[in-house]
């Protein structure tokens, strides 16, 4: 979890139940709330199943402070590249998908800290050349099928976030489990 990320209450108990349910499991992950530097809610951050092809080519929506490891696929997979800035988790979570099943788990587990001094706000440019990295290095295809796979991937999403009711707002009973202000 970085440093101005939160873990809501129970979160750790849920994602634990998680891997005792799912032994097969590399990688674990629940949904998350955008929240500003105050802990006030922006939005929130409903996921779908975890889908290879979305994943890979359409966006990395695993929220990170949400995303739980075993310490066996983490040493497999060779731990974080300390030489990415701002991809260092996608880079990880494509290595830990060869180790194991990716689940999802629904329901809120942290919240992301979205404020002027992100590393995804000021380091765009950064952002950018790491991420086209990755998909040389994970994807290897053309830019050009990339750009054409990532635009129908982030359709595919959209479509599947929208069956699934991702973008309603949070019900006051989700306000108060994650503890955010009504």
């Amino acid at each position: 979890v970085n440093s101005d990320d939160l873990l809501f209450p129970g979160a750790l108990a849920r994602i634990a139940e998680a891997f005792r349910a799912h032994s097969d499991a590399a990688l674990i992950y629940g949904d998350a709330v955008w929240i500003d530097d105050e802990g006030r809610l922006l939005r929130a951050k409903r996921e779908i199943d975890f889908d290879w092809n979305i994943f890979a080519y359409g966006y990395c929506y695993i929220p990170q402070p949400s995303a739980f490891f075993r310490r066996d696929a983490y040493l497999a997979a060779g731990g974080v590249d300390a030489n990415l800035r701002c991809t260092m988790d996608y880079d990880l979570w494509h290595r830990l998908c060869r180790q194991g099943r990716v689940v999802h788990v629904s329901g809120f587990v942290s919240g992301l800290r979205d404020h002027a001094a992100t590393k995804t706000r000021t380091l765009g440019e950064v952002f950018r050349q790491e991420h086209e990295l990755l998909l040389r290095r994970y994807v290897k295809r053309s830019r050009t099928a990339c750009a054409t796979l990532y635009l129908w991937h982030r359709l595919r999403r959209i479509a599947l976030r929208l069956v699934r009711g991702c973008y309603r707002p949070l019900s006051c009973e989700e306000r108060r489990q994650c503890r955010l202000p009504a």
